[in-house]
């Protein structure tokens, strides 16, 4: 049993203050970045989590991590220029990439792509938004502020689905450069019915989707699923969409349904 009295201080609890206060001494000095925000929130996360799945999609984010750090990498030689960070909040995940470099061309978006395919294999979808533009970042990647990150922010709780769009500044920066049928190349795709919610009326046209080839090769591994339409029914209703708001259900499934006529055919 303790039997220190309440309201004192030993000498090891002085050191522990000590280092502690050291140890984040220098949380508040900021690092101003440029690159994408992808902010991805989880649907019916509280129906999913358990120690042991927040532990394999702890590796899966990790994974992915690696996949985008692979090829940032392979078009610099200065490692310092590039930069990957992912934080899970709760059920928000939020993935920070450093580069002010040619990003639509490094392939990033493919890989984003087939991480939705991936988790949505293992039963997650996700609503969420890309962004583009300046952040900032503490050393302790605790703090994270910013015009970009608050775009993502903003856009991804504006939604009624399952999807993830492309923000005003991310796809200013896509158009720039690429005519909108080449987008189809990295799984970004025009979709004029994005269902925003009531109070964010937003003229935006451009959703990244699961990676389709990744699909029909996860396919041959005996999965009970044929497409990505039944796959999100199961999904979705196991997560009680349907039952917090058939909307949510309903948009989602049109979009699949849009994609498979126009896109995936």
């Amino acid at each position: 049993m303790n039997n220190k009295k309440v309201g004192t201080l030993s000498i090891e609890d002085i050191k522990k203050i000590k280092l502690q206060h050291a140890q984040h001494k220098n949380d508040c000095d900021m690092i101003e970045k440029f690159g994408i925000v992808v902010m991805l929130d989880i649907l019916g996360w509280k129906n999913l989590i358990t120690i042991d799945n927040v532990k394999e999609y702890a590796n899966i984010l990790n994974s992915l991590r690696t996949k985008i750090l692979d090829i940032l990498l392979r078009v610099t030689d200065d490692s310092e220029d590039f930069n990957v960070d992912i934080s899970i909040f709760a059920d928000t995940i939020v993935i920070l990439i450093n580069n002010d470099g040619p990003f639509n061309e490094l392939n990033i978006f493919n890989i984003i792509s087939s991480f939705l395919t991936d988790s949505l294999k293992r039963g997650i979808a996700f609503r969420g938004a890309i962004s583009r533009g300046r952040y900032y970042t503490n050393s302790s990647k605790n703090i994270f502020i910013g015009e970009a990150y608050y775009e993502a922010a903003q856009y991804c709780e504006s939604t009624n689905w399952a999807g993830v769009i492309i923000t005003p500044s991310l796809r200013k920066d896509l158009l720039q450069n690429n005519p909108i049928d080449n987008l189809k190349e990295i799984n970004i795709v025009k979709y004029d019915e994005i269902p925003f919610k009531q109070d964010f009326k937003k003229d935006l046209d451009l959703v990244l989707v699961p990676n389709r080839e990744k699909w029909q090769n996860l396919k041959t591994g005996g999965s009970r699923y044929t497409d990505f339409k039944s796959l999100y029914k199961e999904i979705m209703k196991s997560k009680d969409c349907q039952n917090s708001t058939n909307e949510k259900y309903n948009n989602t499934i049109k979009f699949i349904e849009y994609l498979e006529k126009e896109f995936w055919n």
